[in-house]
């Protein structure tokens, strides 16, 4: 494993904070049902376990442009990642701690978030990155038509973790974090060439399933607008193009 330690790092802080909240993802879906997130000091520690993880990765220099032979961090895609990421531990945050404000908040944090990755790309656009997640790298063997599925399916999986901020439950809102936080590190893995650029979406895959499989057992059954709304968002979005933002606030008026 020595290949993971770069001199951008000395202390090895972002690894620290990295393996940990491995381990802390491992520890509350261990727990399964509501993970035991309940308000109390203990969580708040671990949301900002997880938040503190971003801000310690501005310390390593990226590359300009993005690579799209291979998956790689970019400057775009950084901020992306903290984005999203801060959306569900807000929403998390406010859940628990504030709940009497959620309805309101929760849809303004996830407009908010909207807003802030569109200017981060607009920031970014004379790089020509593409979409941040669907335009990463498919192996050269692996036949046109299942990267095609494979962009479908994260196009869906966004569509249903922007509808957990919402309709989703207080634990189903966190696991969205983890394939947010994987994949970075599964590109970190894959630079330093201790996975192959399969096996990347393999373990993007999985992180993502797991949360389908919590919607399905622990969400699904409780919120039956839940499958309902994405199946509206991911046609009128994906098939006909209408604007994000009005859809998501036409969402959130239904918190």
């Amino acid at each position: 494993m020595h290949r993971l330690h770069t001199h951008e790092d000395p202390f090895g802080v972002h690894k620290v904070l990295g393996v940990a909240c491995l381990a802390h993802f491992a520890y509350r879906i261990s727990l399964g049902g509501d993970m035991g997130l309940v308000p109390n000091r203990w969580t708040l520690a671990s949301l900002v376990l997880h938040a503190a993880l971003h801000v310690s990765s501005f310390q390593f220099a990226l590359p300009g442009r993005r690579n799209f032979k291979y998956n790689i961090i970019f400057p775009e895609m950084r901020l992306h990642t903290m984005f999203f990421a801060y959306r569900a531990l807000l929403c998390v945050y406010v859940s628990l701690f504030a709940p009497g404000l959620r309805r309101i908040l929760n849809g303004l944090i996830v407009l908010g978030t909207m807003a802030a990755a569109d200017a981060a790309t607009w920031a970014y656009k004379s790089h020509g990155n593409g979409t941040t997640m669907r335009g990463n790298a498919y192996p050269e063997w692996l036949p046109k038509g299942y990267g095609t599925a494979l962009n479908r399916f994260y196009s869906a999986s966004q569509i249903m973790a922007t509808m957990n901020m919402i309709h989703g439950t207080t634990h189903s809102m966190f696991l969205t974090v983890l394939p947010i936080q994987v994949a970075p590190f599964l590109m970190t893995l894959e630079k330093k060439g201790l996975i192959r650029q399969w096996h990347w979406h393999l373990w993007y895959t999985i992180a993502i399933l797991i949360n389908y499989y919590s919607g399905i057992v622990n969400t699904a059954k409780k919120r039956w607008l839940f499958r309902p709304m994405v199946a509206f968002v991911y046609y009128f979005r994906i098939h006909q193009g209408l604007n994000k933002y009005l859809l998501w606030f036409l969402v959130a008026l239904t918190a």
